[in-house]
């Protein structure tokens, strides 16, 4: 086929075409095409041969694969059902938990409740006074300076103090205070006990929130808490203690930082 296609586009003149024919229609010629075309069909008959065997030689590897996968997929939904149902299972072991500890929380509710309505009313009472002293020590930051000279060198610096070491000191046993009437409210303890447990604390904590001008709370001769002057406000207790009521505490504080530093830097320090 190709060669007729060759000889249409040669062109070749009516002489030209006529000696090629003459040719190939030699016996020779005639031989060698024959001898072409046979091994031609000798190559497409193998290359059937070969197409034809393909699914053969491929099925026992294809077969075995194909096992492979439908074992791994059975795996895989064996799997996804595993994790559905451990999902499952942890949500429900997360619910039973949150059950349980509701169960727990309401009982000790419950049970914290009935203590606190049969505990000693005293308690309470002191408490509340000690949270509104506890408050006014908070306020009564204060700072001085005072000016100290060198005795070897004869210079002069500016010494700032301030009173949060003794307001530390004073919440931390407050809070002491505080905590123990919180705990006597879910104790076993007599009247007589508790009073004496309180007036404890009273002499504890006068001579630490002395200097801030704050009243404790005591017993009177009836056993009853009472304090000892009527309870003050924020701003007369500010008054009381030297301080500028109409400041807050941190605005008093970076003003009187701001003063201090000014003077500082007056002195050259």
């Amino acid at each position: 086929m190709k060669f007729q296609n060759l000889l249409k586009e040669l062109k070749l003149s009516p002489i030209a075409r006529q000696e090629l024919d003459e040719v190939m229609a030699l016996p020779e010629v005639e031989a060698i095409l024959a001898r072409d075309e046979k091994e031609k069909l000798a190559e497409r008959a193998a290359l059937i041969k070969q197409y034809e065997g393909v699914p053969g030689r491929h099925a026992k590897h294809i077969d075995e694969v194909t096992k492979a996968a439908e074992k791994a997929a059975r795996r895989q939904d064996d799997a996804e059902r595993e994790v559905i149902a451990a999902r499952k299972a942890y949500n429900d072991a997360r619910m039973a938990v949150y059950g349980a500890d509701y169960a727990r929380d309401s009982e000790l509710t419950n049970l914290k409740n009935q203590l606190l309505e049969g505990a000693d009313t005293r308690l309470a009472e002191f408490f509340r006074h000690l949270d509104y002293a506890r408050g006014l020590v908070m306020q009564s930051w204060r700072i001085t300076s005072f000016q100290q000279q060198s005795w070897m060198t004869g210079e002069r610096r500016t010494i700032v103090e301030t009173n949060q070491a003794e307001i530390d000191s004073a919440r931390t046993a407050i809070d002491e205070a505080m905590n123990d009437c919180e705990a006597m409210q879910l104790q076993a303890i007599s009247a007589a006990d508790v009073a004496e447990r309180l007036t404890a604390w009273f002499h504890k904590l006068c001579p630490l929130v002395e200097q801030f001008k704050v009243q404790i709370p005591s017993l009177d001769e009836n056993g009853r808490v009472v304090l000892e002057n009527p309870r003050k406000g924020l701003r007369e207790h500010l008054q009381d203690m030297g301080l500028e009521p109409t400041q807050t505490p941190l605005e008093r504080k970076h003003n009187e930082l701001r003063s201090e530093l000014r003077a500082m830097a007056r002195h050259g320090r």
